[in-house]
């Protein structure tokens, strides 16, 4: 009688115990703030489908490109120079705020956090490895889209 009821307690905490929650999912929050992003490619997309069709037309400089941004839960991130810095009494990191609109389809940076750009992109993927967006703009009197694409 002992051996049934430890075996029905086992096979219990073994079904129970084994279950995934619903509530364990990522979200996109959790992604966002995991580790420190650093640039992976920045172009023009003359197609708005989010992928890089032409360079950008001012090459974003080595000192710039080195940059890591670190998302924190709170809204809040900072901005770390590298290990190249463009001017080299300024600090090393710098701060920034952020949050998600649209339904987490967009990221709207408060200040000008990438590479010079800040208000509203456009979430293109958000995975643990990549996070690509982009941002309606225009250059030299045309409507352009620029994408960024950081990764860990």
């Amino acid at each position: 009688m002992k051996a049934k009821y430890v075996l029905l307690v086992l096979v219990g905490l073994i079904t129970f115990g084994c279950k995934k929650k619903n509530d364990d999912k990522e979200t996109k929050t959790t992604v966002l703030v995991q580790q420190a992003w650093k640039l992976d490619a920045a172009g023009l997309d003359a197609t708005n489908d989010g992928v890089i069709d032409s360079q950008l037309p001012v090459a974003i400089p080595a000192c710039t490109a080195d940059n890591n941004f670190t998302f924190s839960a709170n809204g809040t991130g900072i901005i770390d120079e590298g290990a190249t810095k463009c001017n080299a009494s300024a600090p090393q990191t710098s701060p920034f705020t952020w949050n998600f609109l649209s339904n987490e389809t967009v990221i709207n940076l408060q200040t000008t956090a990438l590479f010079g750009l800040g208000g509203q992109f456009k979430i293109r993927e958000l995975s643990s490895t990549a996070f690509r967006m982009s941002k309606d703009t225009s250059f030299q009197g045309f409507p352009v889209s620029i994408v960024i694409n950081l990764k860990h």
